[in-house]
């Protein structure tokens, strides 16, 4: 090879699911002492990953399902115990290595009641765990054709990872209630607001927590959102960069205290909140080569640059009747509402706007007077909104989702009206495809033109590149010649290139 081609490796930061897994988690629960059970009336479970390690191929994770269980007793009294599970597995994937600070995502997709006996309650929970950490990925290209080459180069904005950071935000709230005793609750949380600045990415969000409450035999629910924000440390992070951010209550504690002023139901909170920053690297990479005096063989490859350009919020409302089966009694009046949540199924761009397609659960407990009984009932609404933000229709959307509040209304004795609403959290990813030289070599030799003068006739859009590879000459030769030429040229248009021939 008579020239030496330079090449380069560059890397391009995505923050996509890597891999997913699903697990059992199995519990079981004992009614407190002296209480028979006469009916269970809601399960509320939580899950929390609570740590990971890192092997070559794959990651390994440890996490803790806690269930908190309203049981009616014989003698009308309610209860709430709760238990905890640990559990363990693992998610394989080649991307992975021993370098990567694994980033999760996580929830419950179903839990079920197996066996109720002897004072003993069995669960099962179905947890979803998604890897999403960056998947990073390399790519060979050619920096440099070598003497006697001539390039066309192109500039690639390749996403980079700049900071990565996890920090813990602690949060309490108070509100007077009145209640005598904590039944059950339920938080989530979802973020609202973030950005990058000069060295951390800003983030404000809500923890929304529903609160079943006990007086007596009542039984009553509270819904109390609690705002917080955070600022994440990420040393690299400038104002350019997109944010990328993910966050769980890993803790809750919560009691109702008496004072002078009646009962306050305190809640404290600890947010666990991870942080990336996308920024760009710019990269020249040639496109395209050729030489005056021989063939070229050059092997390209397509790259996938996948970037976050985007992130909003949104919010909507689902609503819907629900129909007690003929075996549940009829309600009378409803009580309380337990562990709302949705399931995101689907979420896609269409006539540019984002679509959202899910499922929302709770269990609505209500009190039914022919009977004089309280009672429970599971629900699940199905849906498909069209939220409120404009998205170009070739962008991809990762969305999230919580119940920010569940209301019903009894309307007839078999039937319930529902409203749900929702707030939404999205980040809007762009794909290109770009093709890079990974390869050069010299091909067959090609003989000089013997013609002392040669006109091209443009084909519209063509650059002085274009040109000098289709005349095989230099492009500096291209322009001594046609100095008023104006590039790209137009349909039509000529360029005139004359040789020196020597007879």
């Amino acid at each position: 090879m008579s020239f030496e081609p330079i090449y380069e490796v560059a890397t391009t930061d995505s923050p996509e699911k890597i891999c997913s897994g699903q697990v059992v988690v199995e519990a079981k629960l004992f009614a407190p002492p002296g209480i028979t059970i006469s009916k269970i009336l809601s399960v509320a479970a939580s899950v929390n990953i609570t740590a990971s390690e890192v092997f070559a191929g794959e990651v390994r994770y440890s996490g803790k399902v806690n269930y908190r269980v309203i049981i009616l007793g014989s003698e009308g009294e309610t209860e709430c115990p709760e238990c905890s599970a640990d559990f363990s597995d693992k998610l394989p994937d080649d991307d992975i290595d021993r370098s990567m600070s694994p980033v999760f995502d996580y929830y419950i997709l179903d839990t079920d009641i197996t066996n109720v006996g002897n004072g003993e309650i069995r669960l099962a929970t179905v947890v979803e765990v998604n890897l999403i950490k960056p998947r990073r990925k390399r790519f060979k290209y050619l920096k440099f054709g070598g003497e006697g080459i001539f390039t066309q180069t192109e500039e690639l904005n390749v996403p980079k990872e700049c900071g990565f950071n996890t920090q813990k935000v602690n949060v309490s709230d108070s509100r007077p209630v009145t209640a005598q005793k904590l039944l059950g609750d339920h938080c989530r949380v979802i973020v609202t607001k973030k950005s990058c600045s000069e060295g951390f990415v800003a983030t404000e969000g809500k923890i929304i927590a529903d609160f079943c409450l006990g007086n007596g035999e009542d039984i009553s629910s509270v819904t109390v959102v609690t705002p917080f924000s955070a600022e994440i440390a990420l040393e690299g992070c400038t104002s350019e960069c997109a944010p990328f951010v993910r966050a769980f209550v890993t803790e809750t504690k919560a009691q109702i205290r008496n004072d002078e002023n009646g009962a306050i139901l305190e809640s404290d909170y600890v947010v666990s909140v991870t942080a990336i920053a996308y920024g760009a690297q710019k990269t020249q990479v040639v496109c395209d080569a050729f030489s005056t005096n021989c063939e070229l063989n050059a092997t390209a490859e397509s790259m996938e640059i996948r970037r976050l350009c985007d992130c909003f919020t949104a919010e909507d409302c689902v609503t819907g009747t629900v129909t007690l089966d003929a075996a549940n009694p009829v309600a009378d009046s409803v009580m309380a509402v337990c562990s709302p949540s949705v399931h995101i199924t689907s979420a896609f761009v269409k006539d540019e706007s984002p679509i959202a397609e899910g499922v929302i659960n709770a269990v609505i407990l209500y009190y039914s007077a022919e009977l004089n009984s309280r009672n429970s009932v599971s629900v699940e609404l199905p849906f498909s909104l069209k939220l409120n933000h404009r998205i170009e229709d070739d962008r991809e959307i990762d969305l999230r989702a919580v119940v920010s509040d569940f209301s019903v209304k009894v309307r007839r004795n078999g039937e319930f009206d529902v409203r749900a609403e929702l707030i939404f959290e999205g980040d809007v990813y762009e794909s290109e495809v770009e093709s890079v030289i990974t390869e050069l070599e010299e091909g067959d030799e090609t003989a000089p033109s013997d013609a002392a003068i040669t006109v091209h006739y443009a084909r519209g859009g063509e650059r002085l590149f274009d040109v000098a590879k289709a005349l095989k000459c230099a492009p500096e030769c291209i322009v001594s010649q046609n100095p008023s030429a104006e590039y790209p040229l137009k349909r039509g248009q000529t360029i005139t290139l004359f040789r020196h021939i020597e007879r």
